[in-house]
């Protein structure tokens, strides 16, 4: 079996009864062996070229798995504070912004507000990583009396 490219370099020659033995080896003269060095950059500009979209795709999967990874972790922390407002029963310590504890570069901002009826109010809890607009975090809202 003889591979060649453009009827001029031989790339493999694996088995050819013809053969003698005072053949180079694979078939081919020295001067005909190989790729040249316009063959090799060509392909490795193809490659490259091949390659940006892949590139551009990954760095935008590791944004969004980083964007996720904060929503996710950001609602968790917005339940355990709503939690302990509803356990400990703290609903008038609000209307505030604070750093939560053990939670390192997020602040959290409680509001209380009145609703349409007598003695049920609105509690929102918005987390948020410090430095950030509250509005780029994760809010929960719920009723209480």
């Amino acid at each position: 079996m003889l591979i060649m490219l453009n009827k001029r370099y031989y790339i493999f020659r694996f088995f050819n009864e013809e053969s003698s033995e005072q053949d180079e080896p694979f078939g081919c003269d020295k001067s005909d062996a190989g790729f040249t060095l316009i063959e090799v950059l060509i392909a490795l500009v193809v490659l490259g070229i091949a390659l940006i979209p892949l590139l551009v795709s990954m760095a935008r999967a590791v944004g969004d798995y980083s964007y996720a990874n904060n929503s996710v972790y950001e609602t968790i922390l917005a339940k355990k504070i709503m939690s302990n407002v509803f356990l400990l029963n703290n609903i008038y310590i609000m209307n505030k912004t604070q750093n939560i504890p053990g939670a390192k570069g997020y602040s959290v901002k409680k509001t209380i507000g009145k609703t349409s009826y007598p003695g049920i109010y609105m509690i929102k809890i918005t987390v948020f990583k410090k430095g950030h607009n509250p509005k780029s975090g994760v809010t929960l809202k719920s009723l209480a009396q």
